[in-house]
C-alpha cells in the first residue's frame, strides 16, 4: 500500500532573515508553517537527509534497510550521531557493528540498524 508519510506537510528551505516566509502561510493547501513562537521551528538537522536515504528510485520511503559488511554507514541517533562508519558485522537480533573513524583508529561501536542510514 502507498501512502504519504507525511500528508499535507511540505518542507522548505528557508533563510528566515531574506525570505518572505510569512506568505507561505497563504500558499493554496499550506495550512500553516509548524511555529515556535513568533518565527518557524526548523527541522532537526538530518531528518530531511534521513528520509532522502530511505527513498527508492520511485520516491517513496522503503524502511527495510538491508546493510552489507563493508557498506559505509552514517549514524542518526545518540551521542555519536552523524559519524560516519563501515558496517563490520550483522546480526538476526538487527544490532550491527560499526568501524567508526575516531582519533585515527577504528573503534567498534555496536548500534541498532534503526540508528543507521546508508551514507553516499
Amino acid at each position: 500500500m502507498v501512502a504519504p508519510f507525511f500528508p499535507r506537510y511540505l518542507f522548505v528551505v528557508l533563510d528566515l532573515m531574506r525570505d518572505r516566509w510569512r506568505s507561505i502561510n497563504r500558499s493554496i493547501g499550506v495550512a500553516s508553517l509548524i511555529m515556535q513562537g513568533d518565527l518557524p521551528q526548523p527541522v532537526p538537522i538530518g531528518v530531511v537527509e534521513t528520509l532522502q536515504s530511505l527513498m527508492d528510485g520511485r520516491g517513496q520511503l522503503n524502511f527495510e534497510k538491508s546493510f552489507r559488511v563493508g557498506d559505509r554507514v552514517r549514524l542518526t541517533a545518540g551521542p555519536l550521531a552523524e559519524r560516519l562508519g563501515i558496517c563490520a558485522r550483522l546480526d538476526d537480533s538487527g544490532r550491527v557493528l560499526v568501524l567508526l573513524e575516531i582519533m585515527g583508529s577504528q573503534v567498534p561501536v555496536q548500534v541498532e540498524s534503526r540508528h543507521l542510514v546508508a551514507a553516499k
